[in-house]
């Protein structure tokens, strides 16, 4: 199967659950991200390239700030997930991806007494 087919099935199957707001954003990411870029690839074939993943993410982080790139993956990866719990791949290659790049070093927190 190929993730635009899958997509579509499980978008369709989601739809009704989902706020206008949210089925109107997940159709925008699949139509101008996701399809264009993994449409024809077969689902075992993303499950298999977890690199070509990383590497969609980089170029994705060059064109997008941080915020957009967090969301196209998260529909990706959730679409992928749905793929696991119907069995069509058995583990969802996006599993330990980080996407966000943020200096963690520069975020620290103070406690305070109360």
């Amino acid at each position: 199967m190929r993730f635009e087919d899958f997509a579509n099935q499980w978008h369709a199957a989601v739809t009704g659950r989902l706020s206008d707001n949210t089925r109107v954003k997940y159709r925008r990411y699949l139509d101008r991200q996701l399809i264009p870029k993994w449409g024809d690839w077969p689902m075992i074939g993303i499950f298999n390239s977890h690199f070509d993943i990383e590497t969609w993410l980089t170029q994705l982080h060059n064109d997008y700030e941080e915020s957009s790139v967090a969301s196209y993956f998260g529909c990706f990866s959730t679409i992928i997930n749905a793929a696991v719990k119907a069995r069509v791949i058995p583990a969802n290659p996006c599993s330990g991806i980080r996407v966000t790049g943020g200096d963690w070093e520069s975020e620290k927190y103070v406690a305070t007494p109360l």
